[in-house]
């Protein structure tokens, strides 16, 4: 735990108002990621009530979060707005950001028909997954929807957590394989599908989401058939190698404002390891993090001139530390700290 304390004197005026604006800008694309420039827009107990449950009562109590009476069921058609926001491109705003050739292509060619454009990925395959055109594909916007529920395996035809923008030709090339590391330079094989490092993560939670949302729907190590999709074991591996970042993080808010459910396991990766991993069966603690991804901390008040003496105390929690933190501060500033206990190393 660190105090942080700043004094400063005849200081130039400024806003917060441009720190929000300036934070928005570092977001970065999922090849080139940022984290911890985004935040959960979920209240800060959304999850708690799976502290210390583990096994199949964590299980079921993660689904009824996932899918309750309060989710949104959305049209296909209405999927084509969700990633025009949700998968917009940090990097140029007119443009979605393509999963799989890790790209971006502008928003207004959006494939209607033929092998050029963008289109709309379902993660797991619907013809594998028996909810091919399980709902509209006309679009009547984010506050017309309908009640869904985890037998309702239709309903996952519109579930943007595993929709996703894609090049055409790519989500033809992917076809309905299984998720899988392919040796040599290919991206496939006859039975799985590998994609960049930037999507992996992402491909993994996608897949652990409808496993949780949908009863139908299964994880399973190897090749796989149906309604059950592999591999597990990669992507278990994928999990950890591509992390959830800033990209990620403010898609599962986009998505949380069209249905009224999130994708857990971006929320709180380490629930992963309580349902599938290698600590199924104890309880699950909470959210922990692995360490403080922090670019600054601005949250200073408007500063008269003059001689003005004042202070402002911040605390910066973390655990399982394995970086740097860096704390310092401009001209006119001064830092004090207190109850310091650091598990790695602090650098002044």
């Amino acid at each position: 735990m660190i105090q942080k304390k700043i004094k400063y004197r005849q200081y130039f005026t400024f806003l917060i108002l441009f720190v929000a604006y300036s934070i928005q800008a570092q977001i970065g694309t999922p090849s080139n990621p940022t984290y911890g420039n985004v935040q959960s827009t979920a209240s800060s107990d959304y999850y708690s009530q799976l502290i210390g449950l583990s096994g199949t009562e964590l299980r079921n109590a993660l689904k009824n979060i996932v899918v309750n009476s309060t989710t949104k069921g959305q049209n296909y058609g209405d999927v084509w707005l969700m990633l025009r926001e949700a998968d917009e491109n940090p990097a140029n705003t007119n443009q979605v950001w393509q999963i799989y050739i890790e790209s971006g292509i502008d928003k207004s060619e959006q494939n209607t028909g033929g092998s050029t454009g963008w289109n709309r990925e379902h993660i797991f395959p619907q013809t594998r997954g028996g909810f091919a055109d399980g709902t509209s594909t006309s679009s009547d916007g984010k506050d017309v929807y309908f009640s869904t529920s985890s037998s309702q395996i239709t309903h996952a035809h519109g579930d943007a957590h595993h929709l996703r923008a894609s090049f055409v030709g790519e989500n033809s090339n992917r076809g309905n394989l299984d998720f899988g590391n392919v040796s040599g330079p290919r991206t496939k094989n006859s039975y799985f599908y590998e994609p960049p490092l930037s999507a992996k993560g992402d491909v993994a939670r996608a897949l652990f989401y409808m496993e949780i949302r949908y009863d139908a729907l299964s994880l399973a190590a190897g090749d796989q058939d149906g309604q059950i999709i592999g591999d597990l074991t990669a992507l278990l591996q994928w999990d950890k190698l591509d992390a959830p970042d800033d990209f990620e993080m403010r898609r599962n808010n986009v998505v949380y404002d069209w249905q009224n459910n999130r994708n857990p396991f971006i929320d709180n990766p380490n629930l992963v390891d309580y349902i599938w991993g290698d600590k199924q069966g104890l309880a699950w603690p909470g959210s922990t993090s692995s360490g403080i991804k922090l670019t600054s901390i601005d949250a200073f008040p408007v500063v008269q001139y003059g001689t003005v003496s004042e202070s402002k105390t911040y605390l910066v929690e973390g655990t399982e530390l394995d970086e740097t933190l860096n704390i310092d501060a401009p001209e006119h500033f001064e830092i004090s700290l207190n109850d310091i206990d650091f598990v790695k190393h602090l650098e002044l």
